[in-house]
Order: C-alpha cells, then structure tokens, then sequence
C-alpha cells in the first residue's frame, strides 16, 4: 500500500510539472509573440499564440489532441506550393521570367514579387525558354531546317519553327506537292492540260504550272439568231465548252467579223459554263459576230456567225447549218458520191427548226432555205469557218434550194473536208458550225 502512494505520487509530480512547463510556454509567446520586443518564432515560424499552444500540447501529448503546425514545416504540403525556402523544381524562369527570386509568403504559395523580365511572347526578342520570337528567328533558316529555299518563321507560341512558307521548290526535283520544276514539265503540255489550242506551258516559281500562255480550243456550235419575239435581240449561243478556260466573250461588229477580242463592241462576257446570252436592242442591220474562249488575256480561234435585225420583217428568221445536230432540232446528215475524173455528188435531206422543236418556234420547212453554201479545205479539219479555203454555192442550181450538188475540178486522191450551210430569203447563213460533223471525201 505504501509503494502505491509512492508511484502515485510520482504521476502526480510529472502531471504538475508539464503544466508548469505549458503555462511557462504560453507566458513566453505573449511577452515577445505579443509585446513586439523581438521576431523571434519558436516551433519553427509560428506566428501566434494559438499556434504555439497547439504546437506544444501536440508535441507534450501525442495523441492527446492539440494541431501541428504544417506551414512552415520543411516540406511542402498538399495545397502548398512551397515552404520556406523550398520551391521544388520551380524558379522565376518556370514561372515566366527571365531572372530573380522567388519568394514563399506566410500562407506557403510561391510570391514572384522578386522576379525581374517577364518573358513576353511576340515582342521578336528571343528571351529565355524561348526558341525564337515573331519575325526573329536567330541563326536559323529554312535551308538549317532541311529545305531548299524560303521564309522560316516562329509559331505563335515562341516554342518552335513555323516551316509552312519553306520549299523545296528550285532544288530541281519535283517533289511531294510540286507540279513542276524549271525547265521540266514532268510530261505536261498546255493539251494535256486542258487547253485544246496549244501554246507554251511553263512552270511557276513556286513549282506549279503556269498556263497563262495556254490557249483555249474555239467554241462549237456557235450560233447567233434574231431572239423571238424581241425582234432587236439576238440570241447568241454554243454547246457546252468541255476544255480549260477562264470566260467565253463574243465580240461584235457590223462590217466584218472581229478578228480579235478586242476588235469590235463586246455582246457578251460569261463564264465558261455558260452556254448561252442576249445581244440586246439592236438597230436594224446586219451583225457579224465573233466569239471567243478565253484564258485570261490569251483567247482562242474565233468561231463566227452573222445575223440580220429586221424589226419590220415579223420573225424571217435564218436557217440552220443542215447538219445532224439534235439540240437544234436538225436532220440533216449530207452524203457524196464520186462520179470519177474528180467531180463529186453532194446529196442531204431532211428539215431543220430555227429553235427548240418542243416550242413550235420557226419551223424552217425548204422553202425558206434559198441556197446551200459548200465550205471545203485540203489537210486537216477546220476550227471554224473562216478556216475554209473554198467555198461553192447551189445558186445556180434547178432549183438552187434542191438538197443535192454536183460538182467537178476536185483533184482525184486528195481527201477534202467539208461542211454546208444553208442560207435563207434574205441572206442569213446557217447559225450552227460543228467541226466534229465536218464530212470528208476522196474523188478518184
């Protein structure tokens, strides 16, 4: 029993002295936490009484409750982003500078106060973590990044190259994405591209074709008619255009036919999809038309028609070329014979409408067809008419307007190529030229 009270006793003293030692504590923090007559912070930088007690009861009865204090506590915590003088792996240049401290506030998140030169992207000054900097770009170029030839630049994040404008173009290979290469057109030609007409196809300084010097193939199946019934317009039309090109413009004059597209007043300017316009108001007389595909400032052969505007004459409208040519409602389809010693037999047959059957507009049954016009030519086909070197008429035909000719003087062997068109009452050829339904023969 006596021992009892002795170890009893001895708790007892240990349970006073810690209090002793906690109230000694808690006097200390107020006469230099509070009396302001020193910075000095035990327990690591706490900065208040609270802490301090909390700290200290923590620390004398572990588990017997009390907060430790974590900021600071030498490590870096969850929710902290530094303690003290740790910072981890950041610095000023991690957080966008160029130099400096960082610094740790009382509540453990990185201060940058202290940080000098904010890294500014744009300002074309290559600052630090940066690889270039807007137009500025050091040392490097496109020919240092594994290109011919170019303009190398800086993504809009100052972290790499930007290469979009650099090019292989000159290196003299064709290649990924070029068309071309000077002085080799890789098998092109202005025909192969498109350009029925020919001309000089070259290559462009960023390696791609320039077919500016292409010439467009001529128009088919142009025709000009007196528009019904706006007898001052004329309708002026052409199958649809299956080549390269730009516009389709027909020029207009009342003398001759215009050789270029300059050289007369322009009826027309329409795209190349086009298949048909309206020459509008006209004066009553006689209008040679011209009409022309067009590469920008390069155009075609001519293809021409001419029409009469009779406003008095209630709709006497021209004929069609006596060709098969369904969209205008033609049946003709000319056949020859030869007869020997070199004279030829033309022979066709068959009706024409001025415009769309469907529409009963201007049958145009024989006896508004006056003559027949034969255009023929040696050596190759012709583009239009003007490519004619001959031409003979039925005028002086029984009748003149009989659908047959005969005619002698062609030279046996040679093959010709010819076409006919119809001529009515009062002059007007035939609208329609198609040189795909051109005829050819061989007298013997």
């Amino acid at each position: 029993m006596k021992k009892m009270q002795t170890g009893q006793g001895a708790l007892e003293y240990l349970l006073l002295l810690a209090g002793v030692v906690l109230i000694a504590a808690v006097l200390i923090a107020l006469i230099f936490g509070l009396g302001g007559l020193g910075s000095t912070q035990t327990h690591e930088g706490a900065e208040n009484v609270t802490d301090i007690f909390n700290q200290t009861k923590h620390d004398l009865f572990p588990g017997g409750g009390g907060t430790p204090i974590t900021c600071p506590d030498g490590d870096i915590d969850a929710g902290e982003t530094c303690d003290g003088l740790l910072f981890g792996v950041e610095t000023c240049l991690t957080q966008g500078f160029e130099s400096g401290s960082l610094s740790c506030d009382s509540s453990c998140q990185i201060d940058t106060s202290t940080c000098t030169d904010l890294i500014t992207c744009g300002d074309n000054e290559i600052d630090a973590g940066e690889t270039c900097d807007g137009t500025y770009v050091g040392e490097e170029s496109c020919s240092s990044q594994g290109f011919f030839a170019g303009t190398l630049q800086c993504n809009a994040a100052c972290t790499g190259f930007d290469t979009s404008l650099c090019t292989n173009c000159g290196n003299g290979t064709i290649d990924a994405g070029e068309q071309c290469e000077a002085g080799n057109l890789n098998g092109q030609t202005c025909q192969s591209l498109g350009y029925a007409g020919g001309g000089a196809l070259a290559c462009g300084s960023t390696c791609g074709f320039d077919s500016s010097q292409c010439v467009p193939g001529a128009l088919t199946n142009f025709r000009a008619n007196v528009f019904f019934p706006n007898l001052d317009d004329v309708q002026l039309g052409w199958s649809p255009y299956t080549g390269n090109g730009t516009t389709i413009k027909i020029i207009r004059n009342t003398t001759t036919y215009p050789v270029t597209p300059s050289d007369g007043a322009e009826a027309c300017n329409v795209a190349i999809s086009e298949t048909i316009c309206i020459d509008s108001n006209l004066p009553d007389r006689t209008y040679y038309y011209s009409a022309f595909a067009m590469n920008g400032a390069t155009y075609s052969n001519r293809v021409i028609d001419a029409v009469t505007v009779d406003t008095t004459s209630g709709g006497n409208f021209p004929p069609l070329t006596p060709m098969l040519f369904a969209l205008e409602g033609l049946s003709f389809e000319p056949t020859t014979s030869s007869l020997g010693s070199g004279t030829m037999q033309f022979t066709w047959s068959g009706e024409c409408f001025e415009d769309d059957p469907a529409t009963n507009y201007n049958n145009c049954p024989t006896n508004d067809i006056d003559y027949y016009k034969i255009y023929y030519k040696t050596g190759s086909q012709a583009n239009n008419l003007a490519e004619y070197t001959n031409v003979i008429d039925t005028r002086n035909n029984s009748p003149p307007n009989a659908p047959n000719h005969t005619q002698p003087g062609f030279t046996q062997g040679t093959t010709y190529h010819y076409y006919i068109m119809a001529i009515d009452s009062i002059g007007q050829e035939g609208t329609t030229f198609t040189p795909g339904s051109q005829k050819s023969f061989t007298p013997n």
